[in-house]
C-alpha cells in the first residue's frame, strides 16, 4: 500500500510538472494577472509600435488596423530575446495570428514590439493593410465606420466621456476609439488611462501619428469636440470594437488560468 501511495504521488507530480507553463510564460501571466500592468505597458514607448501610421488604400493610412493591432500587442504578445530569433516566415506567421487576436504569441529573438517591428515594419505595414482590405471591401466596415458629425451635444459629449471613464478606469480595459473629423475622414486612437480633473477628464492615449508618444487631451464639461494639433480640425471620438477589446481580454485570461 505504502509503495502505491509513493507511486501515486510520484506519477502525479511529474503530472504537474509536465503540464506546468514554461517560466517566461507565467511570468507573462503573473504580470498580466493586474490589468494596470497593461496599461504601465502602454506608457514605456519600447511595447508599441516603431512606426506611425502610413499606406493603406489610396496612401489614406491604416490608422484603424495600426491602433487594433497595437491593442491586441499590448495584451497578447510575449518576446524573448534570451532565445535565437525566429526566422522572417515565422515571424510573418505570428504577425498575422496577432492580428486576429485568439491567442497568446510569442516572438523570438526580440526584446519588445518596438524592436520587432523596426526590423519587420514591412511586414506588419503590410498584414495591417490586408486588414484594412478585409474590413473596408469584404465587410464593408470601411465605409460603415466614416458615417457620424465631428461635433457633439454637449450632453452627448458628457455621456460619452463618462462611459469611456468607466470602460479605461473601472473596467481597466485599453479602449479603441474612432475620430470623426468633418466630411468623410475619420483617425483613430487608444485610450489607455484617464483621471478625472476638476470639471472633467485627462485623457491618456496612443495615436497611431505619434506611436511612441503618449498624447494627453483634456475634456471639460461643455465641449462638444477636441481639437487635433496635426491637422487643425476639430473632432468627436467614439468608442468602437468594444466587444473585440473584450475578445482579447478574455484570450489573455483563459491562457493564462489553463
Amino acid at each position: 500500500m505504502k509503495s502505491l501511495q509513493i507511486l501515486a504521488l510520484l506519477v502525479c507530480g511529474f503530472a504537474s510538472n509536465a503540464f506546468a507553463k514554461p517560466e517566461y510564460l507565467q511570468n507573462y501571466c503573473d504580470n498580466s494577472a493586474n490589468i494596470e500592468n497593461i496599461k504601465l505597458k502602454a506608457m514605456d514607448y519600447r511595447n508599441t509600435l516603431s512606426f506611425r501610421n502610413q499606406g493603406g488604400i489610396g496612401g489614406k493610412g491604416v490608422c484603424w488596423w495600426h491602433s487594433r493591432f497595437q491593442r491586441n500587442a499590448l495584451y497578447l504578445a510575449v518576446f524573448r530575446p534570451e532565445v535565437a530569433e525566429d526566422s522572417e516566415s515565422t515571424v510573418r506567421g505570428k504577425i498575422r495570428r496577432l492580428r486576429f487576436g485568439k491567442e497568446i504569441i510569442v516572438f523570438n529573438g526580440f526584446a519588445n514590439l518596438y524592436e520587432l517591428s523596426a526590423k519587420y515594419d514591412y511586414l506588419i505595414q503590410r498584414e495591417l493593410e490586408k486588414w484594412q482590405k478585409s474590413d473596408g471591401i469584404v465587410k464593408f466596415k470601411w465605409v460603415q465606420g466614416l458615417r457620424g458629425k465631428p461635433e457633439l451635444e454637449a450632453s452627448q459629449m458628457r455621456e460619452m466621456l463618462d462611459d469611456l471613464y468607466e470602460r479605461v478606469v473601472t473596467r481597466k480595459q485599453i479602449t479603441y476609439q474612432k475620430l470623426q473629423f468633418k466630411g468623410i475622414t475619420a483617425h483613430a486612437w487608444l485610450v489607455v488611462d484617464m483621471e478625472r480633473t476638476a470639471n472633467g477628464y485627462r485623457l491618456y492615449v496612443i495615436d497611431s501619428l505619434v506611436p511612441n508618444n503618449i498624447e494627453i487631451y483634456d475634456y471639460t464639461q461643455g465641449m462638444t469636440s477636441f481639437y487635433y494639433p496635426i491637422t487643425g480640425q476639430t473632432f468627436a471620438p467614439r468608442t468602437e470594437f468594444s466587444n473585440e477589446t473584450s475578445d482579447v481580454i478574455s484570450v489573455m485570461k483563459y491562457n493564462c488560468n489553463n
